[in-house]
């Protein structure tokens, strides 16, 4: 994830120092600390892309898995179908 800041933190000290009257550290400060805060948990395009690509590789395999068990399965069953058949057949003869 890169560090983008989805706020201007110079004009957000401004206002802290200009309009609630803190002091230029304290508005810094207060700016840094909040832009920290809100960067941990931005995603980006990127990420956004990446994730969306690792979870079409899973789907994928997930898919693939399945599809080789419904098979298993299908073989499975018409293989005891057909030893029930053969098996009937030859009782009834």
């Amino acid at each position: 994830m890169t560090n983008v800041v989805p706020f201007d933190t110079l004009a957000l000290a401004s206002a802290l120092r200009d309009e609630a009257g803190l002091d230029q550290q304290q508005a810094e400060g207060f700016a840094r600390v909040l832009s920290r805060a809100l960067v941990g948990d931005m995603a980006t395009k990127a990420d956004l892309v990446e994730a969306k690509n690792d979870l079409k590789a899973e789907i994928k395999t997930t898919v693939s898995e399945a599809k080789v068990e419904i098979i298993k399965w299908m073989f499975g069953t018409i293989a005891a179908q057909t030893a029930l058949l053969i098996a009937a057949v030859k009782l009834l003869h």
